[in-house]
């Protein structure tokens, strides 16, 4: 979808993200209000690791649908953005 920055990571559609999280790929999220760089301050926020299929030692079995509810749940408001945003490495 989208380039930012140094073209670190790419945007992509939540239906994306799921499909490249079950084939193994990391996918990061970000709520949706974060820029992911600020031209005017010159930082890069960070995405969220998120994961990828059979990353995780402590929660092999964990799904995309719930990693990125947990995800928004605790990390997204009126402030920071109702909903995430997905990114992969480029």
């Amino acid at each position: 979808m989208n380039r930012y920055g140094n073209s670190e990571y790419e945007r992509v559609s939540k239906r994306t993200a799921r499909r490249l999280f079950n084939e193994g790929t990391k996918i990061y999220a970000l709520p949706c209000k974060m820029r992911l760089v600020d031209s005017s301050y010159g930082f890069m926020w960070k995405p969220i690791f998120l994961g990828c299929k059979g990353f995780s030692y402590l929660f092999p079995n964990e799904d995309f649908e719930s990693l990125s509810n947990e995800c928004t749940h605790y990390n997204c408001n009126s402030g920071a953005g109702y909903y995430l945003a997905y990114f992969k490495e480029v």
